[in-house]
Order: C-alpha cells, then structure tokens, then sequence
C-alpha cells in the first residue's frame, strides 16, 4: 500500500489541478502595443467576470475569481460595479464607457511608457474622457483612467481595473460583446 501512495497521491493531484479554478486559462501577455491595438479596434467588451490578482510578484497572473452570488462586502459590490461596465473601442482612438449609468465618450490610447504614477511595467490602456462628477470649480475635468493589460488573445481582455481591495488589485475578464 504504502509503494501505492505515491502513485494515488499524483493521480489525485493531477484531477485536482485540471478541474480547479487553474482550468479557466487565461488570456497570455500581450506580446506587443500592436497586438493590443489589433486586437481591440472597432470591438465592443463587456465584463464577463472579476477577481483580485495575488499580490506575490511574479510572472504568471494569478486569480481568485469573485463569485457573485456568494460574494459580501468590498468585493460583492466590486463584482457588482464591473458587470455593468462595457467599453467599445470606436476606432483607432475614439472609444465609448458605459459604467453602470453612465455614459462617457472620449479617446484612448495603448503604450508601454511608464508616468509618474504608474505601478505595473507593460502595456496600458488609457482611457481619457471628461467626468461630469469630478471638476475644478464650475468646470468638469478630463480624466485619464490607465489600465495594465495583464492579457490579451482571442477576444479577450484581462485588465486591472484602478482600485483594489485589501492590497489586491481588481481584475477584470473582458469579452468581446455580441
């Protein structure tokens, strides 16, 4: 029995890890800004879910997908938020947000460069429109919403969304809206 262990304890493993949470493969890293742009232009993305990316370094992106229905707190609401988020990449740099009600048209770009408040090395997209709900007096502000593509192929986006919870970052899986 105990020669059998080993052999039992591989065989159980090897289920164990093709069924679990690893099985949803996600989108590779993109390889370059125009395979993004490719990808991207002239399509329309709806959340199809979200999770929070592990905060250990490393090469391979991690999730732990938020399940909706079970869900509490920070992450239900986040979970909540990001289903009603829709971006539709208009062109090659008009694009159109739909975050729960509202509604914002602007440009957007993708590069690699790196700013002043950037965390996250590799590929962006950057969002820019003016947002009713933030302003300098009187006067609406354009913003600039950047988001590190952790992933990119076949339809697919995984993006971190600006915000985390308890110093993990949001992600979200993006498909291509039918």
């Amino acid at each position: 029995m105990k020669k059998a262990l080993p052999l039992i304890t591989l065989f159980l493993s090897t289920i164990l890890v093709s069924c679990g949470p690893s099985a949803d493969k996600l989108p590779a890293t993109p390889a370059d800004v125009a395979s993004v742009l490719a990808l991207i232009e002239g399509k329309k993305f709806n959340v199809q879910k979200a999770g929070l990316e592990s905060p250990l370094a490393s090469e391979n992106v991690s999730v732990q997908w938020i399940d909706a229905a079970t869900a509490t707190g920070f992450e239900k609401d986040a979970a909540d938020a990001l289903q009603k988020f829709t971006v539709e990449f208009v062109n090659a740099t008009n694009m159109v947000v739909n975050d729960g009600d509202d509604r914002f048209e602007g440009t957007y770009g993708v590069d690699n460069n790196m700013d002043d408040y950037d965390k996250y090395e590799g590929i962006k997209i950057r969002l820019t429109y003016v947002d009713p709900d933030m302003n300098m007096g009187a006067e609406p502000m354009e913003m600039t919403f950047t988001y590190p593509v952790r992933g990119a192929e076949n339809n697919k986006l995984l993006l971190q969304f600006p915000r985390s919870i308890n110093r993990q970052p949001v992600v979200g899986l993006l498909v291509v809206a039918n």
